[in-house]
């Protein structure tokens, strides 16, 4: 399930193992820390965790809930700050993919979620992108010339992105 929000996503998945509560946020945790996340809570069924994502920091929560003969249902809840949810489903299928293999050797792509060729070479457009903005002197005059449609533009564009960034942030933590 995708919750989609102007620039931030929230990625939900379910999955049911057959393993108790505890024995697969045993396993989740040495996933993450095979990742390189962070892990900023954890407890007997709950793991909250800050992955990387090329240049982005994305959230992750997993929560284990115990039923019949010892299986659980462990729900994958990803955050991220992309607008395709990229961030979040990457994180969420690294950690599936290091749950219970603990033999395996994360490379940079497995800790970033990112190939370092790809990385530079967004990088470069990047800079590309904003010395050609520099340059053109179109932008300029629309900031000198129309002060007042600039600043009202841009107070209502930040009211609406950090608006659906706190309300994506409390979707996020009522979880």
């Amino acid at each position: 399930m995708t919750v989609k929000v102007f620039c931030m996503r929230i990625i939900k998945k379910n999955i049911i193992i057959n393993d108790s509560a505890l024995e697969s946020i045993k396993n989740f945790k040495i996933a993450l820390l095979q990742l390189d996340a962070k892990i900023i809570q954890s407890s007997e069924n709950k793991i909250e965790a800050h992955l990387k994502y090329g240049f982005q920091k994305t959230k992750l929560k997993i929560i284990a809930d115990e039923f019949e003969n010892d299986n659980c249902n462990i729900a994958l809840i990803g955050w991220s700050d992309d607008i395709w949810g990229k961030g979040a489903k990457s994180s969420i299928k690294r950690t599936l993919d290091f749950y219970g293999n603990q033999d395996k050797i994360a490379s940079f792509k497995d800790k970033n979620g990112f190939n370092v060729v790809l990385l530079a070479t967004f990088g470069f457009l990047f800079f590309l992108g904003i010395r050609q903005i520099l340059r053109n002197e179109t932008v300029f005059d629309l900031i000198i010339y129309e002060t007042d449609l600039v600043m009202y533009s841009s107070i209502t564009l930040l009211i609406t992105i950090f608006g659906y960034r706190y309300y994506t942030i409390r979707q996020f933590n009522q979880h």
